[in-house]
């Protein structure tokens, strides 16, 4: 599964997250990281102590609750707060895989990994998050403000970057659904049913595709 959402962030929400990256106090991200991650880690994110960091968060946060196709395809039930990393040149993170469970207040099991690019790719060299998959490597650097979900599970890595500066928030979902197959089956049940509902919208077929979606969710939820 990997997936990209264009315009996650308005024009307005994403020169206030690059305004406040301007100012911020970074630390470095081998913290948020252990054992093989932290040793193949080479990046800065943002203090947890810088107080602009809850403000950031909440941005990212209310951007992706209001997005639909977010929620079409994750279906989140708890996500760890984003966090905002840099890349400068030279920097990277190698090959790792995400950690099963991010512990705090609530822990949080991570279904799905998000990427939000905050950066103009032409901007900076390098720097691609490439994912693989069934088919090979998949490299992925989207317009600063596009987000890509793919599998916590899946081997995953930050190429170096050559120049400029990328800056990205990063974050973590616990789905309701936890079987990605499932998610897959529930967005196309729902894509059907708004197609036949545009279609005929007196059909009674929209209303008994709802009827089975909401059926499959219900068998399917962890809450």
């Amino acid at each position: 599964m990997i997936l990209s959402i264009p315009d996650v962030l308005t024009p307005a929400e994403l020169a206030s997250l690059n305004q406040a990256l301007e100012k911020a106090q970074f630390a470095d991200g081998r913290a948020t990281a252990s054992g093989a991650a932290a040793r193949a880690k080479s990046n800065r994110q943002v203090s947890p102590k810088d107080p602009a960091l809850p403000t950031m968060q909440k941005t990212v946060l209310t951007a992706l609750a209001r997005n639909d196709a977010f929620n079409a395809l994750a279906l989140p039930l708890r996500m760890v707060p984003p966090l905002f990393s840099r890349y400068d040149p030279g920097m990277t993170y190698g090959d790792h895989v995400d950690r099963p469970v991010m512990q705090g207040p609530v822990p949080v099991r991570t279904d799905i990994a998000l990427t939000l690019f905050l950066s103009d790719p032409k901007s900076y060299d390098g720097g691609e998050l490439v994912i693989s998959s069934d088919f090979g490597p998949q490299p992925v650097k989207l317009a600063a403000g596009g987000a890509v979900l793919y599998s916590a599970c899946t081997v995953h890595r930050v190429e170096p970057v050559t120049r400029g500066t990328r800056l990205a928030a990063v974050a973590w979902v616990q789905s309701m659904v936890r079987e990605p197959e499932r998610r897959q089956l529930l967005v196309e049940l729902g894509t059907v049913r708004k197609w036949v509902e545009r279609q005929s919208p007196e059909a009674r077929e929209g209303l008994q595709l709802q009827k089975i979606r909401a059926q499959l969710m219900r068998w399917w939820s962890e809450v």
